[in-house]
């Protein structure tokens, strides 16, 4: 089971896509695929800067958000990320807020993270952590 990056359903509309990405996310049974409620936001907030905005929006909702079970972020999501960034900042170290509330969404659940960004996350004690670029 995973949460997936917006990083890794953006692939899905660009207009030169990651192949092995696309590859990857059509042999996984759909079931085991999630989005968060945090990369919707990403996603509309991407689009509303985008040249065509509404264009692009309804892209992303044909394409991405109705291919995938989106999962709210709840009160557990909130603690699990707060008990990820703690040692983290205690480290000295840092990461963005949607970032974490992703982490914290994944790792609540028991779920793989699927992201770009593998060395941000590799950083959090517990998480699992894939990128499908490699």
């Amino acid at each position: 089971m995973f949460l997936l990056d917006t990083n890794i359903v953006s692939e899905i509309v660009k207009r030169t896509p990651e192949a092995r990405v696309l590859d990857r996310l059509n042999r996984e049974p759909p079931t085991s695929l999630h989005i968060s409620s945090v990369t919707v936001f990403e996603l509309r907030f991407g689009a509303a800067r985008s040249a065509r905005p509404a264009s692009l929006w309804a892209r992303i909702q044909r394409d991405i958000i109705a291919r995938f079970q989106v999962l709210p972020f709840t009160e557990q999501d909130a603690l699990a990320a707060a008990d990820l960034m703690s040692p983290l900042v205690a480290g000295g170290q840092n990461l963005a807020l949607q970032d974490i509330w992703l982490a914290g969404v994944a790792f609540g659940r028991t779920l793989t993270f699927v992201t770009r960004k593998r060395r941000d996350f590799d950083r959090l004690i517990g998480l699992k952590v894939e990128n499908w670029f490699d």
